[in-house]
């Protein structure tokens, strides 16, 4: 099995319908947020919509370090669930009413998501790619005003995988194209805006210098200026429970 991707969530927001932003992140990979990017005037942006971003990345994102984050780390129980959630619920009760439709309905997928964005029918959109903005900046799918960014204090992010089946007849051959996909030169192309623009999975610091040089160049525009901390994500049995809660508060319609 080889680690072949990394996700992270961000947030893409504008200032106006025709100046879009991106909250980019692997929002993971979404997380929910209620800061804006500096270059947006913090007065005068509505915000019409931050999605239905998974309300487990939510409540991460929303969690300070420390003993209440703890918590999710933990096999879940009803007690930890209703203390540590409680200023989630409190914080999407006052968010809901901005949201787009206030709140009462959310778009299909990413895909209508990210073309509402371009169409400036919402103001800010969500993605797991930190660099999707950008990727769909440079497609021409969305405006070069689209900016993006995370949150200081982190958002969810995991990883893909690549895994060769126990019944493989060609598991050498397998093994090679699992070592190239990892490689600093197929990761370099696999982090190119101008060819897909997801992070790489590697660490820059172990590589040689001839191969980090591989990763350097210009930020292209809707790129995340600032990458945020990665933080680890929950105790597995807690996915449900959140989800089942939000559903009741937030997703009848």
């Amino acid at each position: 099995m080889a680690d072949d991707d990394a996700g992270a969530a961000s947030v893409h927001m504008g200032e106006a319908a025709d100046a879009p932003v991106m909250d980019g992140g692997g929002m993971a990979g979404p997380h929910l947020s209620s800061g804006v990017c500096p270059t947006v005037d913090e007065e005068t942006l509505h915000l019409r919509f931050l999605g239905r971003e998974r309300p487990v990345a939510s409540l991460v994102a929303h969690l300070e370090a420390g003993a209440d984050r703890k918590a999710l780390y933990a096999p879940y129980n009803a007690e930890a669930f209703a203390r540590t959630t409680a200023p989630l619920w409190a914080t999407l009760d006052l968010l809901h009413p901005e949201l787009w439709k206030q709140g009462r309905q959310f778009p299909a997928n990413t895909p209508v998501m990210r073309q509402m964005l371009a169409d400036g029918e919402l103001s800010i959109s969500l993605t797991f790619n930190p660099n999707e903005a950008a990727n769909q900046i440079a497609a021409k799918a969305l405006p070069a005003s689209v900016v993006s960014y995370q949150h200081s204090a982190g958002t969810i992010g995991n990883t893909h995988f690549l895994a060769i089946p126990f019944n493989a007849r060609a598991k050498a051959a397998a093994q090679v194209t699992a070592n190239f996909l990892l490689s600093p030169l197929a990761q370099a192309r696999k982090a190119d805006i101008r060819h897909w623009g997801d992070p790489t999975v590697l660490a820059l610091d172990k590589l040689s210098a001839a191969e980090r040089a591989l990763f350097t160049g210009t930020a292209a525009p809707g790129q995340v200026g600032n990458a945020a901390p990665t933080l680890p994500e929950p105790h597995g049995s807690w996915v449900d429970p959140i989800e089942r809660e939000w559903t009741r508060r937030y997703g009848q319609g």
